[in-house]
């Protein structure tokens, strides 16, 4: 296509037959009736007289209606009274078919002209039907009773008149008139002869009364455009302007209708776009669509999407290019971008700065078209530039001096095959026991069924009625559950395997208690209940070390997407222990059961080694332990899937960046290149091929991880198909941090998509790549993620990744933030060339810039003519992302160190001095706080020495505990404190010395109730607000009811009424506090449920804390 050709409107002959045609117009098409649908509508209203004369004769029945109904049945041309029988039959519903509402019309025709037709229509539109009183019962309900030709009715339920002019037009009327029928109508009107036209006009002048019959009439005859100007200064009071849209006929009438005008009910059609396009032209039309787009949308926009994409003017592809961060957008510009490559790349290409998927698109644009450079203006290939280097190729690597892995990996060819070792007669050990991680069988057994009311626990210790319903299978799944929570152990654990049917769709509540209980005894029902429903229950199955447990465990790593997770941390949990329960599966005939536990023991030997393997496989005997040794010395690369993976087209090598291999000097030849996609594509989380490290040990890591990010965008651009999830956690075998800063907001925005799923996924991708700022990301979505689901997945990540390493999560956080380059003393120095410039920052981390001659600046400026071409843009735009990554971490760390300071964490003295004293970026905030070292407060001085109020040396012991300090930890010395920060200009990145404080009475310090706040009154978006940082809201269990907070061993429960149900912002703007109490897990309040626990034991700065935030919450606003 050449520039000329894409100035050409094309749009598909769909649309023009979906069109509204007009007099004279493109599309007018030829209209046949058929002469036996009109008889036989004819035939059906003499079958139906005596029913039209029951309505005739009904006293409310206007007695010029029936008059003129009875003369147009007697053959005379009347209008009116063909429009009542449509009326009757219409209402009626005598014609059901659409060739037989449409011959009624066609009738009209035959019999009386096209003009008569016009006129039969217009008045159809001044009759109303007379309705029947309606049942009081039945609200709205209306009975219409269609009689059968040939009965006899009795007299008629409804009578028919004319509506006063200017009033509300008859709905009975229009809703029973198929919107084929005024497009039949038009198109009739179209074809007719001058002569008929001109008739029809006249006739239909008489009956524009009311807007919205100046529409119809108008939309009928669209060639009376002024009669269409009168209908666009009055669009404010009309409701069928698709009607008006598909009637104008020039770009003024579009300026004059404005966005208002929009289809109300069916949205935009092709058909009723393009009719808009021969109206008015493409100009105005992409105008029009254009500001149609920018307001809300509440039907489908898919057409107007696609019109855009059709439409050849640059406006029109501006408007799409403006909205790529719409997800429904890119495909469509997509398709404009092959319709209108020129134009296309001309406008893209100011973006390709600035948005990445504009990037990706202009890539792969110029990859798919090697002709099109040569097209583009010069101005365009200046702005291209970058892509243009990035793609293109250098000198590729000859065959001989890649891997034969590369050049022909073991699925291309012809592999001998070898007899599998088989050792049947092996058995799996007996002995199952448990294995539960610290505290995890303790916070299973506080999980309380009773909290979804299950279960009552009145019972005056007779358990024999409800334990002889519970074994004859008398009662309910959920009562079921409480009981197993509260009745005697000793009573219980025969009936386990008695019991029956079970409520499955709470198992998550109920189970765990039930298993943290009875042990090994739970263990035929946690099964049943995790093979009910994999991807909700798995978990349930951690602690059994059993060898059906094994088995399954097995399948579901190569098999289950969803719990093939919940697998590898079962083998992660058991280690060599599970290999004895794996053998008699993987020694035994080959089958998928084989296959499974042959992984399963290579995932063991890839976290223990071989020999560890091999001598728990002794348990079965030398020869077995042989057998396992074999097995696991089987090459790596020889382990395939039984079928190659096939690479969609979306993943063409060609369409991709190439990548480099070390040194960059050469990159793959697409054959490797499309060797390393297959070794992706087979690779699962978890059990990744191993010739990728062949790959990353040859190729250049960042060009692997930009060659990972552009297979990735192929994938989403392609509509993500799931059978190609490899391309989603590839990322985390090649990514890099830079494909962590661009994944880290698609995984927090991909729950508001309903991808929830693919965010799990991504958290899995962080914990792989597992950098510093891969790490950082996934505690901060841990922390401040507003979607609980996957906040909690988050948190178990990060508590996985810190129990490997030996640490906590808060250690792991500290040792996660990244030094962004800067000088031991938190600054940086960036050049310009001629001239630098120093880079600090304030008590915010926010940065400013020093400049030569000691000026403060907000940020860099434009690099001028005298500075170095080169490198001064890209210090512009490295500081640009610094401030930007800088802020986002920021956010975290101050919130994470007053959260330390009301918690009051702890650090050594040496991780106090390594990870925050002396973090170039961390120092900031660390020097503007007061901390304490065992209760002794202390300050940084500027050398990074400890200094005490008195502003002496201070030397902690090395075995020191290091908190922040709240105000209440200073006592007496708070004033003094404040007046030091104060005399060196200390600015402090939260409140802290500032701080206000609360205190108990007498009263709740001696109780676990805080009356003060019952009955008072708390906006919802405050406690709402309040949920979702240290308190926290238990929907699952509570609906919303309560909020809660840890203190020490305890919990503070805020019981709210009604609740923070999803959705009841508006509903219900206000929250009230029932009850605040001090209890031992998160629950409703029942009476005495605070037993001995008291306010007054817990810490003086947590009860302020405590006070601090409900205060907050329950103050009233300034001004009120």
């Amino acid at each position: 296509m050449n520039v000329a050709d894409e100035n050409v409107l094309v749009l598909p002959e769909s649309w023009w037959r979906e069109s509204h045609p007009r007099r004279g117009g493109r599309h007018v098409p030829d209209i046949e009736i058929d002469p036996a649908v009109t008889a036989s509508v004819r035939d059906r209203v003499k079958e139906c007289r005596y029913a039209i004369e029951a309505v005739l004769e009904h006293p409310e029945t206007e007695k010029d209606l029936a008059d003129r109904v009875r003369a147009y049945l007697d053959g005379a041309p009347d209008p009116a009274g063909a429009a009542a029988v449509a009326v009757i039959a219409f209402w009626r519903r005598w014609f059901w078919k659409e060739e037989e509402y449409l011959g009624l019309l066609d009738a009209w025709v035959t019999d009386h002209g096209v003009a008569f037709a016009a006129c039969a229509f217009a008045e159809y539109r001044r009759i109303e039907v007379i309705e029947p009183p309606r049942e009081p019962d039945r609200g709205n309900v209306i009975v219409v009773v269609a009689y059968a030709a040939g009965s006899r009715p009795g007299p008629s339920d409804i009578g028919i008149r004319y509506r006063i002019d200017g009033a509300a037009p008859d709905r009975r009327g229009s809703r029973w008139m198929p919107e084929d029928f005024t497009r039949q109508l038009r198109i009739l009107l179209s074809r007719a002869d001058d002569a008929e036209y001109a008739e029809a006009v006249k006739g239909l002048a008489e009956y524009r009364r009311s807007p919205e019959d100046q529409v119809l009439i108008s939309y009928l005859v669209p060639a009376e455009q002024d009669w269409v100007d009168e209908c666009c200064a009055n669009h404010h009071e009309l409701s069928m302007q698709e009607h008006l849209i598909s009637s104008l006929g020039s770009p003024a009438q579009v300026d004059l209708i404005g966005i208002e005008a929009r289809p109300t009910w069916i949205g935009w059609s092709p058909g009723l776009i393009a009719s808009l396009v021969e109206g008015v032209g493409v100009e105005a039309v992409v105008s029009l669509l254009a500001r149609v787009m920018e307001g809300e949308r509440h039907y489908d926009d898919s057409p107007v999407l696609e019109a855009l994409a059709l439409l050849p003017t640059d406006a029109a592809f501006q408007a799409l290019a403006d909205r790529l961060d719409d997800k429904n957008v890119v495909p469509v510009v997509r398709e404009a971008m092959r319709r209108f490559p020129v134009r296309a790349a001309r406008l893209l290409a100011p973006l390709a700065n600035t948005s990445e998927i504009a990037t990706t698109l202009l890539t792969l644009h110029l990859l798919g078209d090697p002709g099109l450079l040569p097209r583009l203006p010069e101005e365009t290939r200046n702005a291209l530039k970058p892509i243009i280097t990035a793609i293109t190729r250098t000198e590729e690597a000859e065959a001989g001096d890649l891997p034969r892995l590369l050049v022909e990996p073991p699925w291309t060819r012809k592999r001998p095959k070898h007899k599998p070792f088989v050792l049947e007669g092996l058995t799996e050990p007996g002995d199952s026991r448990m294995l539960w991680e610290p505290g995890e069988r303790e916070r299973w057994a506080k999980a309380d069924p009773r909290r979804m009311r299950y279960w009552s626990t009145e019972y005056d210790g007779d358990w024999q009625d409800p334990i002889s319903r519970c074994r004859g299978e008398h009662m309910g799944g959920a009562a079921k559950a409480g009981l197993f929570a509260v009745a005697p152990e000793q009573l219980l654990r025969p009936l386990l395997s008695q019991a029956g049917e079970w409520d499955v769709a709470q198992a998550n509540v109920w189970l765990p208690p039930l298993i943290s209980r009875f042990e090994l005894d739970a263990l035929p029902l946690a099964m049943s209940v995790a093979d009910s429903a994999p991807a909700a229950f798995s978990e349930v199955l951690l602690p059994f070390l059993d060898a059906e447990v094994a088995w399954v465990m097995a399948d579901w790593l190569g098999r289950l997407k969803s719990a093939g997770d919940v697998a590898r941390r079962w083998f992660e949990r058991h280690g060599v222990d599970a290999v004895p329960l794996l053998l008699p599966a993987a020694l035994d005939r080959p089958s998928d059961d084989r296959r499974n536990a042959e992984n399963a023991l290579r995932l063991l030997a890839a976290a223990h080694g071989p020999e560890a393997i091999i001598e728990a496989a002794r348990v079965h005997g030398d020869e077995a332990a042989g057998a396992i040794g074999s097995m696991l010395a089987t090459d790596p690369l020889e382990l395939l899937p039984s079928r190659p993976p096939t690479i969609g087209a979306w993943a063409d090598p060609g369409l991709l960046p190439p990548i480099h291999l070390r040194g960059r000097e050469r990159v793959l030849p697409d054959t490797a290149t499309r060797h390393v996609l297959e070794m992706l594509a087979m690779s699962k989380p978890g059990r990744v091929y191993a010739g990728l490290d062949t790959v990353r040990e040859m190729c250049a890591p960042q060009s692997l991880a930009q060659f990972g990010w552009a297979v990735f965008q192929r994938w989403q651009l392609e509509g993500a198909p799931s059978k190609d999830n490899w391309a989603l956690h590839q990322l985390g075998w090649l990514g890099d941090d830079d494909t962590v800063r661009r994944l880290a907001p698609l995984i927090r925005a991909w729950p508001r998509e309903n991808l929830s799923a693919r965010a799990v996924a991504g958290l899995d991708i962080l914990a792989a790549i597992g950098s510093d700022v891969a790490l950082l990301h996934l505690y901060g979505i841990s922390q401040r993620m507003k979607f609980k689901a996957l906040k909690a997945r988050a948190q178990e990540r990060i508590q996985e990744v810190a129990a490997a390493l030996g640490l906590s999560g808060d250690q792991l956080a500290d040792r996660a933030v990244p030094d962004f380059g800067l000088d031991a003393d938190g600054s940086m120095t960036l050049d310009y060339g001629p001239r630098t410039f120093t880079v600090g920052f304030d008590e915010q981390l926010k940065p400013y810039v020093i400049e030569e001659n000691g000026k403060h600046r907000k940020d860099l400026p434009k690099p001028a003519a005298t500075d170095d071409a080169t490198v001064a843009p890209e210090t512009k735009k490295r500081f640009t992302a610094l401030r930007k990554e800088v802020k986002a971490i920021a956010e975290g760390q101050i919130r994470q160190l007053e959260q330390a300071m009301v918690t009051h964490r702890h650090w050594s003295l040496e991780e106090f001095r390594t990870y925050l004293v002396g973090h170039p970026l961390m120092w900031h905030i660390t020097r503007r706080l007061v901390w304490l070292a065992d209760g002794t407060p202390f300050r940084l001085a500027e050398d990074r020495t400890f200094a005490d109020v008195d502003d002496t040396t201070f030397e902690p012991p090395e075995t020191a505990r290091i908190t922040v300090a709240h105000p209440l930890h200073l006592g007496e010395d708070l004033g003094t404190w404040s007046e030091l920060f104060a005399d060196y200009e200390i600015l402090q990145p939260f409140p802290q010395l500032g701080r206000p404080t609360f205190a108990l009475t007498p009263e709740e310090r001696d109780s676990g109730l805080l009356k003060r706040f019952e009955g008072a009154t708390a906006p919802y978006g405050k406690a709402k607000g309040l949920s979702e940082g240290r308190w926290s809201a238990d929907n699952e269990a509570s609906d919303g009811d309560w909020i809660a907070r840890r203190a020490a061993d305890h919990y503070v429960v805020v019981e709210l009424w009604p609740g923070l149900r999803y959705g009841r912002a508006g509903e219900y703007p206000d929250q009230s506090i029932r009850t605040v109490w001090l209890a031992d897990r998160p629950r409703h309040y029942e009476p005495g449920g605070e037993g001995p626990r008291r306010f007054g034991d817990l810490d003086p700065a947590t009860v302020s804390e405590i006070l601090y935030d409900l205060t907050r919450l329950t103050e009233a606003p300034p001004g009120s």
